[in-house]
């Protein structure tokens, strides 16, 4: 299917920098190459910086803010039957609380008969500014200088949106998953090498070779240990044999001690129980005296109290008869001289020891108690009779611990070789599988059609295992220009500046021509203008289907005499011939 083409029918621009206003029309739009040329800051890059804001909006410029209100970069874009108005603009915030404030932004949009602005719908679907420039140009539209930057992450980032689909199609992202695990195994295993010494070259050092080394096999370590443990709890049985019957002996004897001592602190506790007891009756006969004398104390009282109402009131026959009947009773009861009971002597147990700070009507206890203490003292520091024993032979069992730990260490010794030879293994095995992968990482690179003949994707590896993802290039279009007569795959970071924007413009076209719908143009900054160089760049914008933009520093123009598609931009003001 052809190629359906947009053109750039029309420019405005105002509020830039030092470019105060610019329209540009049909006519020096559909130049094949247009060049912008003026002295050192007079506003080249600026008006090649409007046309690529008004291109691809919010994402050419990085300081939106420093915008002016009145700001406008705006193409108009001929697209079949469609005629529309693309670019960004500076206003101000109309309400809240960033009314009067700057505001950026993009538009998209057509014209009807009567100059009434709506949003256009292309091609089935309602379009954005952005979605419809990103439809028609490439990752190097604007941004030429990374094809040929030494920066790998910054050319990698752009080869990577450049054959994004490609890239998909072959399945690399799965590949580079692989290879980042493939290369964290191969540096654990090589750090596992390094802190072990497990490298061929220090087996060899130590008199091993790798023929040696895999004929080797683990040995059963822990056999001989269990071997040394059951020897070791044998002769331990010998040995507690002798010591059994001195321990029986001396734990006899602490046995029958510690019976004695029982035996006397149960008889000492009986002692301080019967003194509890005794409490216990002296304090029951204190309390019956107690209470015996509070119930004299109220009849007392009553009589007392009788008493004063006898000689106070003016009593009836009836008062007067129970007076009396108390009277009668307290003088029967005799307690005109009643007297309380005085405390008795009790002994105080504290943590079930007994107080001697009082020992009256308890002097036959103590003295029991203290007898029973001293009887206890003697037993206690009583000398044991102490039983000697008598070491037991066990040389034989000795001499065959010692040969089965020089077996263990022996084991010890050839098992660390061989784990250390497995390492060493390990590590080759995985480098090898890392290196399988990049490989296959390698292949599939290059199974991406750049569309440039002679230009490939060559992903490289470092000396420190890093991969580097770089476009190379042999100079087949045309290898006397390109200074490449033998066709050498070079970084294109090592052609000259003038060779780079020739191989650019073809990069652009390749990735132009895989587009259903096109905006055919190039933008190149800084491009040296010869008469061969003009001559190189009309030749390939023919052969490509392209128009490209270029800017040039040059003092010596001539403003009568301005040629077909030059532009020349003097102190912010831009010149040309139509």
């Amino acid at each position: 299917m052809e190629q359906q083409q947009v053109k750039i029918i029309g420019f405005r621009a105002n509020g830039y920098k030092a470019i105060e206003a610019v329209v540009l029309k049909p006519d020096l739009l559909q130049e094949k190459l247009v060049r912008i040329i003026g002295d050192i800051g007079n506003g080249k890059s600026s008006l090649m910086e409007l046309m690529q804001i008004a291109l691809s909006g919010s994402g050419a410029i990085a300081k939106k803010d420093a915008l002016k209100t009145g700001f406008l970069s705006e193409v108009q874009i001929s697209d079949g039957d469609h005629k529309l108005f693309m670019g960004a603009k500076v206003t101000e915030f109309s309400r809240g609380e960033n009314k009067g404030e700057p505001k950026f932004e993009t538009f998209l949009y057509e014209k009807d008969l009567n100059g009434k602005q709506f949003s256009p719908v292309i091609d089935g679907r309602k379009a954005t500014a952005k979605d419809y420039m990103d439809m028609l140009h490439t990752e190097i539209t604007f941004n030429m200088p990374l094809l040929f930057s030494n920066n790998q992450t910054e050319h990698r980032k752009l080869i990577e949106n450049l054959f994004s689909d490609e890239l998909s199609k072959l399945g690399v992202e799965a590949v580079v998953e692989r290879i980042a695990s493939a290369k964290k195994k191969q540096d654990n295993t090589r750090a596992i090498c390094e802190a072990n010494g497990a490298f061929k070259t220090t087996f060899e050092e130590e008199g091993f070779t790798v023929e040696g080394l895999e004929t080797l096999t683990l040995v059963d370590i822990e056999k001989v240990r269990n071997a040394i443990t059951a020897k070791e709890i044998e002769k331990d049985r010998i040995l507690r044999q002798s010591e059994d019957s001195v321990l029986l002996e001396q734990e006899k004897a602490k046995s029958e001690r510690a019976v004695l001592l029982r035996s006397v602190q149960d008889k000492v506790q009986a002692v301080t129980e019967r003194m509890r007891g005794r409490n216990a009756e002296i304090e029951g006969l204190y309390q019956t005296s107690l209470e015996s004398f509070h119930t004299n104390q109220k009849i007392a009282d009553a009589f007392h109290q009788a008493k004063q109402q006898l000689y106070s009131w003016p009593l009836a026959d009836a008062e007067m008869k129970q007076v009396i009947a108390i009277l009668d009773a307290q003088q029967k009861l005799q307690v005109q001289d009643i007297k309380e009971p005085e405390k008795p002597n009790l002994v105080e147990i504290r943590d079930n020891i007994p107080q001697a700070t009082n020992t009256v009507g308890f002097e036959d206890l103590f003295t029991e108690r203290n007898k029973l203490r001293d009887e206890y003292r003697t037993i206690q520091s009583s000398i044991m009779v102490e039983v000697k024993s008598i070491d037991p032979d066990t040389s034989a069992i000795d001499d065959e611990i010692l040969n089965l730990k020089v077996r263990r260490e022996s084991a010890e010794k050839n098992n660390a070789l061989v784990n250390r030879f497995s390492y060493w293994q390990s590590w080759i095995e995985a480098k090898g599988l890392y290196e399988k992968e990049i490989d296959i990482l390698r292949k599939l690179y290059g199974k991406v059609n750049v569309g440039v003949n002679g230009m490939v994707i060559d992903p490289m590896t470092t000396n420190s295992g890093r991969i580097e993802i770089w476009i190379k290039y042999n100079g087949v279009y045309d290898s006397e220009f390109f200074g490449n007569e033998k066709n050498e795959n070079r970084f294109l970071f090592e052609y000259s500046a003038f060779q780079q924007s020739i191989i650019g413009l073809m990069l652009q076209s390749a990735r132009l021509d895989l587009k259903p719908k096109a905006l055919r143009m190039a933008f190149i900054d800084d491009i040296s203008v010869t008469k061969k160089s003009i001559e190189m760049l009309n030749r390939v914008c023919d052969e490509q289907n392209l128009k490209l933009w270029t800017t040039f520093a040059k003092d010596d123009y001539d403003l009568d005499n301005i040629p077909d598609g030059e532009i020349i931009v003097e102190g912010g003001e831009i010149f040309f011939n139509k």
